[in-house]
């Protein structure tokens, strides 16, 4: 079970310690961490909650892991000129 900091669940604010999560991504995130793996993405969101999902899930990784990814920087600046 992956246990999130309290510090990235802010709803609908923002700090400097954490990013805003309104209650349709902290629901979402707590059934891609409580789903079979089969059902991880049976899920719905409208197109800016997915966005913030993503953003929220990509800030935690990075936290996580303590490191960047120059592909993922590489994909974001590739995506941006689009």
């Amino acid at each position: 079970r992956i246990s999130l900091p309290m510090k990235w669940i802010l709803p609908r604010k923002r700090s400097r310690s954490g990013l805003p999560v309104d209650k349709a991504v902290l629901e979402a995130m707590r059934y891609v961490i409580d789903a079979a793996p089969k059902r991880i993405f049976a899920f719905r969101l409208d197109d800016e909650a997915l966005r913030r999902l993503g953003s929220v899930c990509e800030a935690y990784l990075l936290y996580e892991l303590d490191r960047g990814f120059a592909s993922l920087d590489y994909y974001k600046k590739v995506r941006k000129s689009k």
